[in-house]
């Protein structure tokens, strides 16, 4: 997060990707059939991807819990 770098905001959405699942599954699991699971993790991922860019640890939250907030958004 501190280098911004390339290589690092992989690693992180590498990292979290099987949270990004995890929350998928669960919200599939309310929706019933509605939603494809697919299209949940797409979104989460992206949602994933955006909570990298724009963590700020300065605000005492943990990057999981910032992170699921934005995959379930």
């Amino acid at each position: 997060a501190q280098t911004r770098s390339t290589a690092a905001r992989n690693a992180l959405v590498e990292h979290y990707l099987p949270l990004v699942k995890n929350i998928a599954n669960g919200m599939r699991k309310r929706l019933v059939n509605l939603v494809d699971v697919g299209d949940l993790i797409a979104d989460g991922s992206i949602g994933l991807m955006q909570a990298v860019e724009s963590f700020d640890r300065d605000r005492g939250h943990t990057f999981k819990a910032f992170a699921s907030l934005r995959i379930r958004g």
